[in-house]
Formats: structure tokens, sequence, C-alpha cells
């Protein structure tokens, strides 16, 4: 395939995306038909399939837009001067929570694609993209997580690289977990629209985990609450890309 002609095929690809991801967050996953993604793309259902193969590959294609949100977000956060390589993984986690409120309807997919049902019904191709930005975010967030403990701020164990493993597996589970949470809780009350937060509860156990993995601060809840803040005002998304 030429370079034009790929090119073309992408930016197709991605205008499918854009109107799946519209119609899902105006009408949810389980109203979305492949029929009307289609005709809001202006493309028609032949030309769909030649993108993706099925609704399930179609939502894990989505998931996948999360994912590499995520990976964009750690690139630039990790990079920034203005937070120690220690605070950098408390924002990590903090950043994520962010990401989540600001785009609903993708952390919804990325909770359905890891679904048996789903996951096994998507093209190998899209899983394989997915597990290849898994890697790589795992690898960003190990390499980010070992700059600290070499940097002194975190009482370093006999196996730092164990460690740093250890602060990777961290970061994810409070921020997939404190999202997962906070959208429950969203769905349940039937809240129309919320403004942009970081919960107290996972304000409080990065200040207990990451006390508990070593991190050396003096005042670690006087510390969280300022990360906290921070990510408030300079941690959302578009925010971390354009400063990198």
């Amino acid at each position: 395939m030429d370079k034009a002609k790929k090119q073309l095929n992408q930016e197709r690809e991605n205008l499918v995306l854009n109107k799946a991801l519209a119609l899902v967050t105006s009408q949810g996953f389980l109203a979305l038909k492949i029929a009307d993604v289609a005709k809001a793309a202006g493309v028609s259902i032949g030309t769909f399939y030649t993108h993706f193969e099925s609704k399930e590959d179609l939502i894990v294609a989505l998931a996948g837009e999360t994912w590499r949100g995520r990976l964009q977000v750690f690139e630039a956060l990790f990079k920034k001067q203005d937070l120690r390589p220690s605070e950098c993984m408390i924002a990590a986690a903090f950043c994520d929570f962010l990401f989540s409120l600001d785009h609903p309807a993708l952390f919804v997919a990325e909770q359905l694609a890891v679904t048996p049902q789903v996951w096994k019904s998507a093209s190998f191709r899209r899983t394989q993209e997915i597990m290849k930005i898994h890697g790589a975010i795992k690898s960003t967030v190990c390499e980010a997580a070992r700059k600290a403990i070499d940097s002194g701020e975190f009482k370093a164990w006999d196996d730092p690289d164990k460690q740093a493993a250890a602060l990777d597996r961290t970061v994810c589970t409070l921020m997939t977990g404190s999202s997962y949470i906070v959208h429950a809780e969203f769905t349940t009350q039937e809240n129309e629209e919320w403004e942009a937060f970081i919960p107290d509860f996972l304000k409080e156990h990065c200040t207990a985990i990451f006390s508990g993995y070593g991190w050396l601060s003096e005042n670690p809840r006087k510390d969280v609450q300022r990360i906290a803040e921070y990510c408030l005002e300079h941690g959302r998304f578009q925010q971390l890309v354009n400063s990198k």
C-alpha cells in the first residue's frame, strides 16, 4: 500500500472512531450499532468492515485510544522539571484519574475491552496493538520509578528493580481502582456533570501506600495534597501533552 493510500485509510479509520465515540457518549455502548456508526462517518457498512472486524473490534480500538492517551500523559509528566521524580509517580495516578473524568466513554471502553467476551472477539491486530502500548506504559512507569529510587527519594530495597515494579503496580491499581469507584458512584447517583476533582480516598491511599514503599517525605500528607493541587491546575491531557 502506497503512503498516500495508507494515510487516507488511517484518516478514515480515525473518523469512524471519532463518530463512534460521539455516539457512545450520547447513547452508551449497549445502544451502539454498526449501521449508525457507518452512517455518522459517511461510509458504507462494507467500508466499516475493512477497518473493524466487529463491534467488539471497534470497542477494543476505542480502548486503544485510552491507552495511547495514558502513555502520552505519562511520557509528558515524567519529563516535568517542576516536580521531583517521586512526586511524578504520585502525580501519575492523579493525572490518569483526571483523564478518566475528562473521557468517561473511553474509560468505559477500556473496562469493556478487557472482558473475555470482547477481548476474544476482537482482531489479533487490535489486541496486539494494546499489548504493545501496555508494554510501553509499563516500561515508562518502571523507568520513572527507578529514577525516583536512584535519586534517593525512596528508601531503597535490596532489589531496586523489584521495588520499581511494585511502584508501577501501585500506580496502575490506584488509577484504575479509583476511577472505577468514582465512575460507579457518578452513574448510580445519576449526576449530569461533575467538576474536576481528586477524591480524598485516592490522596489518602497515595499517602499510605507510597510511604509504605519507602517514600522519604517529611510530611507525606501535606506533599500529596500539594501534588493533587498541582495536577488539578496543570495535569489535564492537553496541558501535559502540549508542554512536552
